[in-house]
């Protein structure tokens, strides 16, 4: 028996009308920062609805390049460093980028 005749569906699909992409599409609303904007050293985008999420992504990006070795992010981690030092400095870093991801458009993703 075909799919969907006398089976209680109320119509059968053909396979390309299932599967399409616009059939199941969903948009999202986020924002983008890439690793430069979060004081790291490359143009990677960073995807996110919060900022706080947007920073867990920049965080594992940045262990993934230091337990690469790589160099340019190295050099930026150790300014990042610098900042940690003085607790008020690295909060209003901290407060900077989140207001700077607050005012950024949202994508469509």
């Amino acid at each position: 028996m075909p799919f969907g005749q006398n089976a209680g569906y109320a119509r059968t699909f053909s396979e390309p009308e299932a599967y399409s992409k616009n059939h199941l599409k969903k948009t999202i609303d986020m924002k983008t920062m890439t690793c430069k904007q979060l004081g790291g050293a490359c143009d990677m985008p960073f995807h996110a609805t919060t900022f706080e999420e947007i920073a867990e992504q920049s965080k594992k990006h940045g262990m993934q390049m230091f337990k690469a070795g790589d160099k340019e992010h190295l050099e930026a981690m150790n300014k990042t460093q610098e900042l940690m030092r003085t607790p008020n400095a690295m909060a209003k870093w901290f407060e900077n980028k989140k207001k700077e991801f607050e005012n950024l458009p949202d994508n469509k993703l």
